[in-house]
């Protein structure tokens, strides 16, 4: 009876033993596969990181909105000026007609200015509209 007893004591010992080492290379692996991960994770932030640095801040793009409102009512209260000036010095006829001249080289000369203003701008939006667009 004591054989008996020793043989289902060391089988089970065996049991206990395979067990426990089972159990601990599933630790091992998922302790490796969370490592893995989180890998993954971080280089998802510091690809973010990067990116962030590119764009555009707030206080950027709304600074330069603020530069083209001002050069424009500059504009606008210029040509308004321009064009009372010509309705007050010339007659009706004339006038008209210079009128329609000035006016063609004034919005000529606000699309000009404007042309320059977006070749200014437009490198600063361009992560902002990238940003947007991925949305």
């Amino acid at each position: 009876m004591d054989q008996h007893n020793l043989e289902r004591f060391q089988a089970q010992q065996r049991a206990v033993d395979l067990a426990i080492n089972s159990a601990r290379e599933a630790t091992s692996k998922a302790e490796r596969a969370t490592e893995l991960r989180f890998n993954s994770v971080n280089e998802f932030r510091e690809t973010l990181a990067d990116q962030v640095t590119q764009f555009v801040t707030r206080a950027q793009f709304e600074e330069a909105q603020r530069g083209i409102a001002e050069s424009r009512q500059t504009l606008v209260d210029r040509l308004e000026r321009i064009n009372s000036y010509q309705v007050k010095t010339e007659g009706a006829k004339e006038g008209t007609k210079d009128q329609t001249d000035h006016s063609r080289a004034n919005l000529a000369i606000v699309l000009t200015i404007l042309v320059g203003l977006w070749s200014i701008i437009s490198p600063l939006m361009g992560p902002l509209f990238g940003l947007l667009a991925k949305r």
